[in-house]
């Protein structure tokens, strides 16, 4: 390739990534000042006061409290469980694992890695 293309595709990347950067600096901007006026502790906590839902003495039935609440959950129990198996798996691929076997276990855990967990965990 010679220097005039190699210019002109760098050129050509700059321009794409600023009109890129732009577009998305227009829509952040958009949604900020459409949705900051908006914001308040009712849209989290609904009717319960604020300091009463973090303390956890009074119940939200309404906002996004419980839902905020239930994904941190969600996530640390993921966590929990996530970390002691696959450090056991890795130790055990690395230091335990038959020689004839590893190469299996290490296709099939690239292709259970490869798979986006939205279809894993699909029923119908």
């Amino acid at each position: 390739m010679n220097r005039l293309t190699e210019y002109g595709i760098t050129i050509f990347s700059w321009i794409t990534g600023i009109i890129l950067i732009g577009a998305i600096g227009v829509l952040l901007s958009f949604l900020l000042y459409k949705g900051i006026p908006t914001l308040n502790s009712s849209m989290i906590f609904g009717e319960t006061r604020a300091l009463d839902a973090l303390l956890l003495r009074k119940a939200v039935v309404d906002g996004l409290f419980p839902a905020i609440a239930g994904t941190i959950l969600l996530i640390i129990t993921s966590i929990i469980w996530a970390i002691p198996i696959g450090v056991a798996s890795g130790i055990y691929l690395a230091e335990y694992c038959n020689v004839r076997w590893k190469p299996l276990f290490n296709f099939l855990l690239d292709v259970l890695a490869g798979i986006p967990s939205i279809l894993v965990t699909a029923q119908k």
